[in-house]
């Protein structure tokens, strides 16, 4: 990333998403699907800010614009700050400094409090769910990189209340994993990060987290606890949005075109259409992309704005690929095994002359589905 000022870590970042999803889309054997998601997810709300910046002078107010957009584009989860501090270094730790933790709670527009992810040991689903009843409704394992996570869905009864509410635990750092579509017998939870599903359902993970969609959960003990420790909600509290719009139609259109590619990289996070979004050439598109922006700054607003309607034509999307398989093919390398009411969807990685590129597949399972890590492979039967 070049240099330590806010503008150059802003640009140097834009450079940097791209040649990270570059890189994780390679070799279709490691792929992380959800990386490049969220990678490409940053853009959705910050590329107007970057090219608004760049139409800002003085450079000193530039370069305050700057630390607003970083920080603006940081308060979205620690995992995005990561990222940014993994490109930006110490200069970036400094101007990220003061960011609180991701909150475990929060209210609604209603004023109830509300989970976020929650560790599994300490989310109290025993006291609050009849884990004993409960029953697989989906559940999925996939490659991260050379890591391999997913997670387990599952309905189950309420202690507190009548009704059912649906719990998704995800896992990270798999270790061994067996999931089988018509495991019942309920859910078992062995110290921070292993389940026990029926009797011969098994997750052994470094990490488990659980999300709750269950709009009672307020009345739950759990919930009850966590409202007393929670603030009322301020109505004036909400988050301030960051607008920089870029000036010129020039500007607008390169930023416009930006925006469009990650939303077309973004597309793999439904795991169906993974192999028919053009990764690679999306990503050679949009290379040096925050260079290029970096560098019209400071050019005369003449110039300025012919580098600009450059960028837009040079950043034309490829044309997508074809449909994904109907099957699994025989010479695939399954990355992905997941299930939901009778669905199955797989993603797989099978060698071309160019490398390892991603496919996908899917099916109506007619009966048992079950998908397993074990020996460094993930397998389905």
């Amino acid at each position: 990333m070049r240099g330590d000022s806010a503008w150059g870590m802003l640009t140097g970042l834009m450079d940097a998403a791209v040649a990270d999803i570059a890189r994780i889309a390679a070799d279709g054997r490691h792929f992380d699907r959800q990386q490049i998601v969220q990678l490409a997810d940053i853009w959705d709300n910050n590329t107007s800010n970057v090219f608004g910046v760049a139409r800002t002078r003085p450079r000193w107010l530039r370069e305050r614009s700057a630390r607003k957009a970083l920080r603006w584009m940081a308060d979205r989860g620690e995992s995005r700050r990561a990222w940014m501090i993994s490109h930006g270094g110490e200069p970036m730790r400094r101007l990220l400094a003061g960011i609180g933790p991701d909150p475990l709670y929060f209210r609604d527009y209603a004023d109830r409090v509300v989970p976020s992810r929650l560790p599994l040991a300490a989310a109290g689903l025993e006291a609050d769910y009849d884990l004993d009843a409960a029953v697989v409704r989906g559940f999925a394992l996939e490659r991260r990189g050379r890591e391999v996570g997913g997670h387990l869905t599952l309905l189950t009864p309420r202690r507190y209340a009548d009704g059912v509410a649906e719990l998704t635990v995800h896992v990270d750092g798999v270790r061994a994993a067996r999931l089988t579509s018509t495991d019942s017998g309920g859910l078992g939870i062995a110290g921070d990060a292993e389940l026990r599903v029926g009797k011969a359902g098994l997750v052994r993970a470094a990490a488990a987290t659980v999300a709750l969609d269950d709009r009672m959960w307020h009345r739950s003990r759990a919930g009850r606890t966590a409202d007393a420790l929670i603030p009322r909600r301020d109505p004036r509290s909400r988050r301030a949005p960051l607008v920089l719009l870029p000036v010129g139609e020039a500007a607008w259109a390169a930023a416009r075109r930006f925006h469009d590619v990650m939303l077309q990289i973004r597309q793999v996070r439904h795991a169906e259409g993974v192999g028919r979004v053009p990764l690679a050439g999306l990503c050679a598109a949009m290379s040096g992309a925050g260079s290029r922006v970096r560098a019209a700054a400071d050019l005369p607003r003449g110039r300025q704005e012919q580098a600009y309607r450059e960028m837009a034509e040079r950043w034309r999307a490829p044309a997508w690929a074809g449909e994904g398989a109907g099957g699994l093919p025989g010479d695939a390398w399954l990355t992905l095994a997941s299930y939901r009411a009778g669905e199955v969807v797989t993603n797989f990685a099978r060698p071309h002359e160019d490398g390892w590129r991603v496919g996908a597949s899917a099916w109506t399972a007619a009966g048992r589905f079950t998908a397993s890590w074990a020996d460094e492979r993930l397998t389905i039967g």
